[in-house]
């Protein structure tokens, strides 16, 4: 079994940049500061003075040209880092050799996109310091180990604009009571295991302040389709790409020629976070067959990041301005709040709308989009409000764990994040034995947490007929079988439904950051759809209900039969973000593709529901900026929900 995963997904050891077709001119000269890209991210509009100064900015890519002269003066380091994979996972271990070496220039005619993208941090942050990685290959091997050499080296901001074409690929990766069994499991030494886990690098580059962003992808169009050496398969959903779906990243979509909406080749999902221009823009090239130095016009959300990137290096500096220190999760709670909604004319709420594109306002006030995340980034407005000095409270976890058939739930003060691929639970009688969390986690019998409201329904491999709509959600549309049908019109496999109450007196409960379910499930992936809905209460005493699809099923039946596969997979959402985690949770999953009266081939085992609590306040004047946060999860296999909690602090007044 350990085999199998590298031979049916060798290829995706390899990453992909997110670029589309680039058309080389021969300039030299920077575009105008007021270029229709960054007029619509308002960056002529940012103070003067506000430049990115001070700033470092990693930019991990295939390679890139050191001596453009757009940037050369601002880049302080180039680094190339390659790594080979040795070991079977059976007789010899499997583990990582990464090499180092300096400068990051391209070495073949294929290696400009780092080039392409490093301009585009460059035209937003002319003063930021940048930091060259060229990643060999762009090698999922060494992705952790730029993460790490950018962080050690002093990195505010890292941006990454690749990722996979296939869902659900080529990754093994967790935090939590799941790491051992990346040894265990798949065969990995100690040191390769601690290598090829990706979440543990991007946990600890957010906690030491980092903000990693990535590019939500260009597969948005392309299902089942085979270009060259690429295929595009069950990846039109981020959520569906590991490092697009982690909740410690920032996931970027792209917006169209005028920034007025989506561009057609932007990946869509619930970890969307923003967006940003990503079609038809002018950047640095480097031209390797004729040593030509100039600009070049691109395509692809590959852009959108370093844009995003340069927005926040330009926050950054406001924000230690005005004596504060930026975070991962300050930026995100100043992207919620100054992000430009877009695209909302006759595209609101879920009924009959696009699921994929509609805006639903949360019960927090927040409107939120599967395509736009909370909207384009907006320079000016975000500048603005760093500058005015911002932290954030204490974040802690709370993680309820449900196996399919028990009727007790388990629970955990740590925080979990898993994504592995590749196993066949239908065939793996020892599958969740092997996933135990035993001896890490204590047993909860449900009366300890309210068994009146506390209710864990196993309805798997139920027939097509059984329908659960939990909220208008169900009413809004999606492609199926490149047709358009209501999102709650498949087979229901699973529902799990319970109630967040006073009943958790350990818990002290703030506003909801990201939401996250790891799921155990296997059969045709590419059919699965995965509603999570949280209907509360509000101050008045009105309900509110919010819906998002954590997973959307692929839209053709293009290859569908190649996504039979078994996971355990972290989603993530941001549309619940600024509730109050207390109120009815519930997760439906569909098989979209059986017939009414056929039986889904999807087995649920498990699932960890997660919750990320937080706020942000603003600083008083000389007053400390709050120590890193610390985490309590909930976790629910058989449907999981992950919840994030932290202590509640009062806010304090705006500083003056």
């Amino acid at each position: 079994m350990k085999r199998r995963f590298f031979l049916r997904y060798g290829f995706l050891s390899v990453l992909l940049t997110f670029s589309l077709s680039i058309t080389v001119w021969g300039e030299v000269a920077p575009p105008a500061p007021d270029s229709s890209w960054l007029t619509a991210m308002k960056v002529p509009d940012v103070p003067d003075g506000i430049d990115g100064t001070g700033v470092s900015v990693a930019i991990v890519d295939d390679s890139i040209y050191m001596e453009h002269p757009w940037y050369k003066n601002n880049l302080t380091s180039g680094i190339t880092v390659s790594g080979e994979l040795t070991g079977d996972g059976t007789t010899v271990k499997y583990d990582i050799t990464v090499t180092q070496t300096d400068g990051s220039n391209p070495t073949d005619s294929s290696q400009g996109h780092g080039t392409n993208t490093t301009g585009c941090v460059y035209q937003v942050a002319t003063g930021s310091s940048l930091i060259g990685i060229k990643n060999t290959d762009l090698s999922i091997l060494t992705v952790p180990y730029a993460i790490n050499y950018a962080v050690d080296n002093g990195a505010a901001i890292i941006s990454n604009s690749y990722g996979m074409t296939v869902g659900y690929s080529g990754m093994y990766s967790a935090i939590g009571s799941y790491e051992d069994n990346i040894q265990s499991i798949y065969g990995f030494s100690e040191t390769g295991a601690t290598a090829i886990n990706f979440s543990a690098a991007f946990k600890q580059a957010n906690d030491a302040g980092a903000v990693i962003l990535f590019s939500a992808g260009n597969n948005r169009m392309y299902n089942g389709v085979t270009s060259g050496s690429t295929t595009y398969l069950n990846s039109q959903d981020a959520n569906k790409l590991a490092y697009q779906a982690s909740p410690q990243t920032i996931t970027v979509a792209a917006m169209d020629t005028d920034s007025t909406a989506n561009a057609s080749f932007s990946c869509y999902g619930a970890s969307i976070f923003v967006a940003a221009p990503g079609q038809w823009i002018t950047t640095s090239n480097y031209d390797y067959d004729t040593s030509a130095e100039g600009t070049a016009t691109v395509n692809g959300t590959s852009f959108s990041c370093p844009f995003t990137a340069g927005c926040l290096a330009l926050a950054t500096q406001a924000s230690e301005q005005a004596g504060a220190a930026m975070s991962s999760r300050l930026a995100k709670h100043l992207l919620v709040e100054t992000s430009q909604k877009v695209d909302t004319t006759n595209n609101t709420g879920w009924d009959g709308m696009d699921a994929r594109k509609t805006w639903v306002t949360n019960g927090a006030g927040n409107m939120f989009s599967h395509t736009y995340g909370f909207g384009m980034v907006d320079a000016e407005a975000l500048v603005e409000m760093a500058s005015e000095g911002y932290a954030v409270t204490e974040q802690t976890y709370l993680s309820i764990y449900h196996y399919a058939g028990e009727t007790t739930t388990d629970y955990s003060t740590q925080a979990e994040e898993v994504y592995f691929s590749g196993l066949t639970f239908s065939t793996n009688t020892d599958g969740l034995a092997t996933f135990s969390t035993e001896g890490t986690i204590q047993d909860v019998a449900l009366s300890t947490m309210d068994a009146t409201s506390l209710t864990i329904n196993d309805t798997a491999s139920l027939p097509g007929d059984s329908r659960l709509v939990v909220s208008a959600a169900g009413d809004a549309k999606v492609v199926v079988g490149d047709a358009e049908v209501s999102a709650g019109s498949g087979a229901l496999v699973q529902t799990l439904s319970f109630t967040i109450d006073e009943t958790f007196t350990e818990v002290d409960f703030q506003a909801l950051e990201e939401v996250a379910l790891t799921l155990a499930i296997s059969g045709t992936l590419g059919a699965m759809e995965v509603i999570v809905t949280h209907t509360g209460t509000q101050d008045d005493g009105s309900e509110y209900s919010t819906s998002s699809i954590l997973a959307f099923a692929q839209e053709n039946d293009s290859l569908l039969s190649d996504t039979q596969d078994g996971i355990i997979w972290t989603f993530s959402s941001n549309a619940f973000w600024g509730e109050d985690v207390a109120g009815d949770w519930t997760i439906d999953i569909y098989d979209m593709y059986v017939a009414a009266t056929d039986l889904s081939d999807l087995v649920y085992y498990g699932s960890i529901m997660s919750y990320s609590m937080g706020e942000m306040y603003a600083i008083p004047a000389g007053a400390d900026v709050p120590e890193p946060s610390t985490w309590i999860l909930l976790v629910c296999f058989g449907g999981w929900f992950v919840a994030y909690v932290g202590r509640r602090k009062m806010s304090a007044a705006r500083a003056g």
